[in-house]
């Protein structure tokens, strides 16, 4: 049952012309072109490309772009939320109000936890039991999958493997996709785009380390839903 998270404000319609680099997009807001920046880093070619509908977030202090694209076109009422601050601060959100059940009694302690050269998102606690817990950007869809990663990423093996130390530590250990695509049926790690890590996940929870996926949406008026708190999830 879909769940409301929280509203990000009022946002803006964009068309997408192109991408310009990691960062920036290029579009038009109204008649004028705007560059915006982006947040995902991922190569996104399947949800950020030209002539699709974005959503876009003002800056309320802007340095260099005005504006932020947060969301892509996939249905005329859902968007794909590719923001990635915007998913973890709705995923701390949905934590706060007990919508994911596979969370509910712990306490968030910390942020940004050091553990060797890494630093892994979250230190969760309830009771004496400890809980590090990293989360991931899947914005690819493959037409049934939302996959991470979209491309090589050796920080998110680091990441990967820091659970799995932690792990065979005796720590409690989880990773957590969030499946930011409104159509997808199911998560799976993207062999293709980075077979190393695909095995490394397959590898993590094979050894112990809690592996979850939710799926969220946008709506063009700003609401951020919770659609599944346990999308299937396939090695």
């Amino acid at each position: 049952m879909d769940s409301y998270i929280t509203n990000l404000g009022y946002l803006e319609y964009c068309t997408i012309i192109k991408r310009l680099n990691r960062f920036t997009v290029l579009t038009k807001i109204g008649e004028k072109e705007e560059k915006v920046w982006l947040t995902n880093t991922g190569r996104l070619n399947e949800i950020v490309f030209e002539n699709n509908i974005g959503l876009c977030l003002k800056i309320e202090k802007p340095k260099k772009l005005r504006y932020v694209l947060v969301g892509t076109k996939v249905t005329d009422d859902e968007f794909c939320l590719i923001d990635t601050r915007l998913q973890m601060e709705c995923f701390e959100i949905a934590h706060q109000k007990n919508l994911i059940t596979w969370l509910k009694d712990f306490k968030l302690i910390k942020r940004n936890i050091r553990v060797n050269n890494s630093l892994i998102d979250y230190l969760f606690k309830k009771d004496n039991d400890e809980l590090y817990l990293e989360v991931k950007s899947a914005v690819f869809f493959d037409g049934y999958y939302a996959m991470y990663p979209d491309c090589p990423s050796l920080r998110g093996r680091k990441h990967v493997e820091e659970l799995i130390s932690l792990n065979e530590k005796g720590k409690r250990t989880m990773l957590v996709f969030i499946a930011a695509h409104p159509l997808a049926k199911a998560f799976k790690p993207n062999h293709v785009a980075d077979p190393i890590l695909g095995k490394l996940i397959k590898e993590a929870y094979s050894k112990g380390v809690e592996v979850h996926s939710i799926k969220m949406s946008l709506k063009p008026n700003g609401d951020v839903i919770l659609k599944d708190t346990d999308l299937p999830i396939e090695f």
